[in-house]
């Protein structure tokens, strides 16, 4: 499970959205945690790549939530860590590479499958 780079890609994803994170609120920290949750719960279905697959494009909707969120809370109250919307920019990037390596792994198991 460690050899492959999407878990790496997936464990900086969970990091990264856990550093931009905003405690404060109920929904945000509901939110928040479910985007944590996600990328965790999906590296560990690592022999169900069409689940993992979509665990990871469902992670996308809960990046933007987050973003939204992050992004209303550096520039009109103030009350977020500046820095956070960056943070999610590149949970956005690194949850990406972890998708193509589920796909790229995906893709592998197929054409071995068609070479028997």
């Amino acid at each position: 499970m460690i050899q492959r780079i999407q878990t790496l890609w997936m464990l900086a994803t969970a990091g990264l959205v856990a550093g931009a994170g905003y405690w404060g609120d109920l929904w945000m920290t509901i939110l928040f945690g479910i985007a944590i949750l996600v990328p965790l719960i999906a590296l560990l279905l690592y022999k169900n790549r069409s689940r993992q697959t979509s665990l990871l494009i469902a992670q996308f909707l809960l990046l933007a939530g987050c973003a939204g969120f992050t992004i209303y809370g550096v520039w009109f109250t103030h009350a977020m860590w500046a820095y956070a919307p960056v943070l999610i920019f590149a949970a956005f990037v690194t949850n990406w590479l972890a998708l193509r390596g589920v796909l790229k792994d995906d893709m592998l198991v197929k054409t071995s499958n068609r070479l028997r």
